[in-house]
């Protein structure tokens, strides 16, 4: 399982230097070349979100926290936050 997830991480590493290389391509590209070669960096970076997704799902430890459990929470937060600072400037007064 190591060797596995240590090949995707260097198949992803590898293919986002291969996009890189290609969007220095499609500076001086022109035309229809210019959209194929969008079209294949569009291609790779999808392949690198599902490796990213593959990498996670087997290196992942720990909860998954739906997003409205953490913006709730973050509410909390702010709530708590502009209370002190509203206690603090009611103190000054």
């Amino acid at each position: 399982m190591k060797e596995y997830i240590e090949e995707l991480i260097s198949r992803r590493n590898a293919l986002i230097v291969h996009i890189e290389y290609l969007e220095s391509d499609a500076v001086m590209a022109d035309g229809q070349a210019y959209y194929a070669i969008k079209d294949k960096i569009a291609k790779a970076w999808n392949q690198v979100n599902q490796m990213n997704v593959e990498i996670d799902r087997f290196t992942f430890v720990g909860p998954r926290m739906p997003e409205w459990v953490r913006a709730e929470r973050n509410q909390k937060v702010l709530d708590e936050a502009r209370k002190s600072r509203v206690q603090s400037a009611l103190e000054k007064l």
